[in-house]
């Protein structure tokens, strides 16, 4: 993989050299970076051509600016990869901005795949309350006892000692001033009415995330039957780090029938 960045584009991403295999972008969940796929990109590089961006205020993306605007950005990537159509992995906020990305561009998107995350296009009150009041706890804690955040985030999206571990390092690598570049997330809520997709879709969510979650989860393939859904057993809410094996099974089924879909 090879780390690129474009001029006037502040998204620092990673790339393999497949240049017409078919695409695949990765969008990882907040307070993490691209290593977050690491095991995903073991066995998805050799049959696809994979785009892993950091995302803004993430990792190697410092550069100031809007996450509302990472649509924007990714098609700068694209073009300059000469990808026209792609498919979509994200986990958590990561699957928050596939999802944008979908809706804006349903053409480009051969499929869509989502981890852990809530339907943008049917955000309900109770939903932006609970992850309202829980966004502004955890800002107060990374404000005033950063370690403690980290700690209280390792327990609550991951399971394994390992998943864990990596989640506790990465938040305490996570900069202050990048949560200012989250505030115009509720800029992609509730902004489509979900039609007939013309790709396949994928919800997972894994067994020991919040119970709103695998609520939502549930609900979300309820509003759309023919979308295939997974509950990953033994896994939290980054669902790709506990159980990666699993996860990556899953995700090689998903891709190779996506790409003979009509």
């Amino acid at each position: 993989m090879e780390e690129r960045c474009l001029d006037g584009n502040p998204l620092t991403y990673s790339t393999n050299h497949h240049r017409y295999a078919p695409c695949l972008v990765m969008l990882h969940p907040a307070f993490g970076d691209g290593n977050f796929f690491a095991e995903q990109i073991k066995v998805l590089q050799p049959d696809y051509k994979l785009i892993v961006p950091d995302l803004l205020g993430h990792g190697a993306s410092q550069t100031p600016g809007k996450i509302v605007d990472t649509t924007k950005w990714l098609l700068e990537i694209l073009a300059a990869e000469g990808v026209t159509s792609v498919h979509l992995l994200g986990i958590s906020l990561g699957g928050l901005l596939a999802q944008d990305f979908a809706n804006h561009h349903p053409d480009r998107t051969t499929s869509l795949f989502c981890v852990g995350a809530y339907d943008i296009n049917h955000y309900s009150m109770e939903v932006q309350k609970d992850v309202g009041s829980t966004q502004m706890k955890m800002f107060l804690k990374v404000i005033f006892n950063k370690k403690a955040f980290a700690k209280d985030l390792m327990a609550t999206s991951a399971v394994t000692p390992e998943a864990q571990d990596l989640v506790y390092r990465s938040c305490l690598e996570f900069p202050k001033r990048s949560f200012s570049y989250l505030s115009s997330l509720n800029g992609i809520f509730n902004k489509f009415e979900t039609e007939q997709r013309p790709y396949p879709l994928g919800i997972a969510v894994g067994s020991e995330d919040a119970p709103g979650a695998v609520k939502e989860a549930q609900a979300w393939h309820q509003r759309e039957p023919a979308s295939e859904f997974y509950i990953i057993e033994g896994a939290g809410h980054l669902a790709n780090l506990d159980r990666p094996e699993f996860f990556n099974q899953i995700l090689l089924d998903f891709f190779s029938r996506a790409s003979s879909f009509k």
